[in-house]
């Protein structure tokens, strides 16, 4: 037993034992950031030894399913990328901020932080009944769009359809899309108006779902989907989310979005867009897609 009331490998000459570790707390503190409290110092090494809370390994992040947040759609997954000390007065080691790789679900869903083999400062072990705490998913809201302050927007000019290869732009290749032309005064021109937003909307359409992280639900994928557009249902699903994606442009008043086939070729699908902008311009612009992937 040692000099004292513990072991002597654990606390010098035994005195009194190590304090075991215990999860008080979980909250959300930001978007992508999640502050856990513990009751004690926690050992903190950045070495990766046994028990050392710099380890990403030692947490696990989980979806309370069936959560629904304020945007009405069901809590997503996130997990934890990284984790640090919080800067917190007085906290002496036993506070740390998890960051996840992705931004939360909104209030009210809910999540499930769990570590495990984590030590506290001065060596004990983890209370296998205080591993785990249950928080509320936190993600900034999204004020509704208003008419009234629609505004024009603008971006870096760069051929992505035949009106923009059209543009008499100076030092600009007229045959090859992507081409960053220059305006008379030898800077990057801008795209504007009506070829801005074509751009805007091609882009949705050609983006796969969660290519970026920080917006989930931005992009419809077609090209993913190419092989089946000989399906009623999949081009049916398609116009429908092409039409939900082109409804949260800013300067989208009303959309619809339908399959045509062209005449000419029967094996070729065109997606036809019709936008009305919040500015009064209507636009109608279609974009070519083969089952084939041609």
């Amino acid at each position: 037993m040692g000099w004292g009331s513990g072991p002597w490998g654990v606390t010098p000459w035994g005195a009194g034992g190590a304090q075991q570790l215990r999860l008080m707390d979980a909250l959300a503190i930001r978007e992508n950031v999640v502050r856990i409290t513990f009751d004690a110092q926690v050992k903190y090494t950045r070495i990766l030894d046994p028990g050392d809370a710099s380890d990403i390994e030692r947490y696990s992040i989980t979806p309370m399913a069936g959560t629904i947040g304020l945007d009405s759609e069901l809590v997503r997954p996130v997990f934890p990328a990284a984790v640090e000390r919080a800067r917190v007065s007085m906290a002496a080691g036993s506070v740390l901020d998890v960051t996840t790789d992705r931004m939360m679900s909104p209030h009210p869903t809910q999540y499930r932080i769990a570590v495990n083999g984590l030590r506290s400062g001065s060596g004990g072990l983890l209370d296998p009944q205080f591993t785990s705490k249950v928080f509320y998913g936190l993600h900034a809201g999204i004020p509704p769009r208003r008419a009234d302050l629609a505004h024009r927007t603008r971006d870096i000019a760069n051929q992505q359809n035949l009106a923009g290869m059209l543009d008499p732009l100076p030092h600009s290749d007229s045959l090859i899309f992507g081409t960053i032309p220059v305006d008379s005064l030898g800077d990057y021109a801008f795209d504007e108006g009506i070829d801005s937003f074509r751009k805007r909307v091609f882009r949705r359409l050609l983006t796969r779902k969660g290519s970026f992280a920080w917006m989930p639900s931005y992009g419809v994928g077609v090209p993913d989907q190419i092989g089946q557009l000989a399906r009623a249902s999949v081009r049916g699903e398609i116009a429908s989310d092409a039409e939900a994606q082109i409804r949260e442009d800013p300067e989208t008043l009303n959309v619809s979005c339908v399959f045509t086939q062209s005449p000419q070729a029967p094996s070729v699908w065109y997606l036809l867009v019709r936008v009305r902008t919040k500015t009064g311009e209507e636009i109608e612009t279609s974009v070519p897609f083969s089952p084939t992937g041609g």
